[in-house]
């Protein structure tokens, strides 16, 4: 099965292409084969006899002329026969030489004179010249022809042959098997559209009579699940909204209860109506949230400034700009959802992280709360479900922040995932869409590029600004995010173990990969040197973790998307690679003592080897 899986391709159009090519190919090499079995054989081996009969003839008359008239019949025959008769062997060439002709003229002239005969073959005058030697009255004589004699070209003529039918076939086929398999792609993709929620536009209805009726019957599937989503939204907030009517008369019934009505009692009723009129209003909110919001040009960094402020036990560092085209209302009732559950699930500090350096920005929240088990992630994204298991709003609250978020997600082409956080807790992340081309509400993107090159605004890094450091030299100060996404400072590692700095210049890289394997297979001999091993490049968290999890590494892995410890410690430099200069991280290495001073300071090393070397700094450092 594992080798059948490795020969036939997984995609309908990779199958059919396959197929049509397989019975393409097939029927063309029989009818070449054909071809050349009872045309070119046939007329070839004709071909043969008769050059054989003549160049036998030739030499017979030869021998039957008066010698007077023998080199004017020699003469005549080179001319219009090309067939030349000598006396003497003629110099063989050594060179093997294909022509398929040969075998059918050697036959051909055995045949005639009832013996095995031997060709040579000689190059005169930059021509090939193939000769036999034939027995007349007085002796041998050599009777030779040349190449240009016959004017075929077989191996010309197969190449030309095989390459035009190759051509042909996986074209003819290529078109054949995109016509069949294009409109079910589209099938495809609007089928997972709408299993994550999403509403595909309609399909065309053209084509072959069976894909079309396919394309109408989904388009009207589609429409049925759209009105039974709007309706189901209109009775909800509809319900909602009379429910309020009621509920006003409960307050006023309250306000008007005898004087003499025990306070508590009063007080209980008054919670329980003002819990009924919280949880009409989030049904309302969540009828809401089903649709997709209007797009808009934000500053993702701002964006989440504004929301985390005066919150407390977020932990947040804001980066720069970060632009994108995104429904910033939806985002902001998203985020602000995660924020609220993470809070109150958590009583530790709650990190918030951005991530603006990949294609697609993503947001992540990061509680120490207790957790959500496997099982229940997609539970959790359901109405009205709730984890924590008491009825009191104030600890469980109402089961609808996270459907909220979730289905505000899918309506506007967002990614929400919930994982478990390494240390315990969870990772909330939202994975913002892809920017469509001419995605401004100018046909601009919020740089100012033209209509289709949206390209989020980063500051650059100058390497005027990048100055080298030595030893001696105080280490510049940072506060970085992991792997994990929690922050990293030099501060806290100043006093308590000697640092290794690292600067890399990419995750999964070769070079890269064997210089983080090598520090975490000394890791054990780091650690009794009391010596902190770090990583640094531009990669982001995300990055970090998979390269992380990929080869087992032990070591730190920070995250300097902006740059600003490449610059403190001047590794941000210009590189010449295969003739192209840029900008890029030198590979690096900087050991610090536990006073904060770079004892050494190394630039442009190179990966192998080069943890051992530093280890051997580092015990130098620990002994003395």
């Amino acid at each position: 099965m594992i080798r059948r899986g490795r020969i036939v391709p997984a995609t309908l159009f990779g199958r059919a292409l396959l197929t049509l090519i397989l019975t393409f190919g097939l029927f063309a090499l029989v009818t070449i084969s054909a071809i050349v079995f009872y045309a070119l054989v046939p007329v070839a081996q004709r071909s043969a006899a008769d050059l054989a009969s003549i160049m036998v003839l030739s030499a017979r008359t030869l021998q039957q002329l008066p010698p007077s008239l023998r080199e004017d019949y020699r003469t005549r025959l080179a001319r219009e026969y090309q067939i030349r008769l000598a006396e003497e062997r003629p110099l063989a060439d050594q060179t093997r030489y294909f022509f398929p002709y040969l075998s059918q003229f050697k036959q051909a002239l055995a045949e005639r004179l009832g013996r095995p005969i031997e060709v040579v073959t000689s190059v005169a005058n930059g021509e090939r010249w193939f000769w036999v030697a034939l027995d007349v009255d007085d002796g041998t004589l050599w009777t030779g022809f040349p190449r240009s004699r016959l004017g075929t070209r077989p191996l010309q003529a197969l190449s030309v042959i095989f390459g035009v039918a190759a051509l042909l076939i996986l074209g003819t086929a290529a078109i054949l098997a995109g016509r069949v398999t294009q409109p079910l792609q589209r099938l495809s993709k609007a089928a997972e559209q709408v299993a994550q929620g999403f509403s595909p536009h309609a399909l065309p209805e053209t084509g072959p009579t069976e894909l079309a009726n396919l394309a109408r019957q989904f388009n009207e599937t589609s429409r049925q699940i759209r009105e039974l989503l709007a309706n189901r939204t209109l009775l909800l907030t509809g319900v909602s909204h009379d429910l309020r009517t009621p509920l006003t008369r409960l307050r006023l019934a309250v306000e008007m209860l005898p004087a003499g009505t025990a306070q508590t009692l009063v007080s209980r009723m008054e919670r329980d109506i003002e819990e009924m009129n919280a949880l009409i209003t989030q049904a309302i909110e969540f009828g809401k949230s089903l649709g997709a919001g209007r797009r808009e040009d934000v500053d993702l960094a701002a964006l989440v400034e504004d929301l985390v402020i005066g919150r407390p036990r977020i932990v947040w560092q804001r980066g720069p700009c970060c632009p994108y085209h995104v429904d910033a209302l939806a985002l902001r009732r998203i985020l602000g959802n995660l924020l609220e559950n993470a809070l109150r699930y958590s009583h530790e500090r709650v990190d918030v992280y951005l991530d603006c350096q990949a294609p697609q920005p993503a947001i992540f929240v990061l509680d120490r709360g207790p957790g959500i088990p496997d099982a229940e992630r997609d539970a959790v994204l359901m109405p009205y479900y709730r984890l924590e298991a008491s009825r009191n709003r104030q600890t469980g609250g109402s089961g609808l922040g996270l459907a909220v978020a979730h289905q505000l997600a899918l309506a506007n082409q967002m990614e929400l995932r919930l994982g478990l956080r390494r240390g315990g807790g969870t990772i909330a992340t939202v994975r913002l869409p892809a920017i469509e081309m001419g995605a401004g509400a100018d046909g601009k993107g919020v740089d100012g590029q033209a209509r289709g090159a949206y390209i989020r605004a980063r500051p650059p890094l100058s390497p005027e600004h990048s100055t080298m450091l030595h030893a001696g030299d105080q280490a510049p100060l940072f506060s970085l995010p992991n792997a994990d996404m929690e922050r990293v400072n030099l501060e806290d590692l100043i006093g308590r173990r000697h640092t290794v700095l690292y600067f890399y210049p990419k995750d999964d890289t070769p070079g890269c990969t064997m210089e983080a394997l090598e520090f975490t297979d000394l890791q054990t001999e780091f650690d009794q040197t009391e010596t902190e091993v770090i990583g640094i490049s531009r990669d982001s968290c995300t990055s970090h973790g998979a390269f992380r999890d990929k080869y087992g590494l032990t070591v730190h892995l920070l995250s300097d998307t902006d740059g600003e410890a490449c610059e403190a410690y001047g590794v941000w430099r210009e590189k010449e690679a295969h003739g192209e200069k840029r900008m890029g991280i030198v590979r690096s290495t900087f050991i610090v003592d536990k006073q904060g001073l770079i004892r050494h300071a190394l630039y442009d090393v190179k990966p192998k080897g080069h943890a051992a070397e530093v280890l051997r700094l580092a015990r130098d450092l620990s002994d003395g």
